[in-house]
């Protein structure tokens, strides 16, 4: 599976979505079809991606949504932002403050979604094998980049991010 296959799978299953069809239903749908083989490439893509977006800024901005993202949290916020798209994910990853063009205040959308996404392919294919996931070697290395901060810092590192999901300055 080529990154575009990976990024075709999440755009259909994302364009596909209705109320009664969520995107997730249609993204499992679409990785029980595929050869096992290819379910382990979907998921060495996605932890390439989740790795493209380790990045401290990005959990900075993410902490604002959600005061005390913990790493479990951040994981999934980064799982969301892959569910939202090629097009989202690079604008994200070049600039986390793009993370709030779609959260409105007192939303979290990366919970179920996100979370979700972090176990999909590992269930199928157990499901499908009775076997775990066999590991691929990433071709991302998974290390946290950027600048470290605390959370007393983010007041003035995002004042109008902090504004609007926090109501302060």
């Amino acid at each position: 599976m080529t990154t575009e296959q990976f990024w075709r799978l999440i755009d259909e299953s994302r364009m596909a979505a209705t109320p009664e069809n969520p995107q997730f239903a249609n993204l499992e749908k679409s990785i029980r079809a595929l050869p096992t083989r290819e379910m382990v490439f979907f998921e060495g893509h996605c932890w390439d991606l989740l790795s493209l977006s380790l990045k401290r800024e990005l959990w900075a901005v993410a902490t604002i949504i959600q005061p005390s993202c913990t790493q479990y949290s951040f994981d999934a916020v980064r799982a969301w932002i892959i569910l939202e798209g090629k097009e989202f994910f690079e604008a994200v990853v070049a600039n986390p403050e793009k993370l709030a063009d779609r959260v409105p205040r007192g939303r979290i959308p990366w919970i179920p979604n996100g979370e979700m996404l972090l176990r999909l392919v590992p269930r199928v294919y157990r499901s499908l094998t009775g076997e775990d996931l066999p590991t691929l070697p990433r071709k991302v290395p998974y290390v946290l980049k950027g600048v470290r901060w605390t959370e007393f810092d983010l007041p003035e590192l995002y004042p109008a991010l902090w504004k609007k999901y926090r109501g302060e300055t």
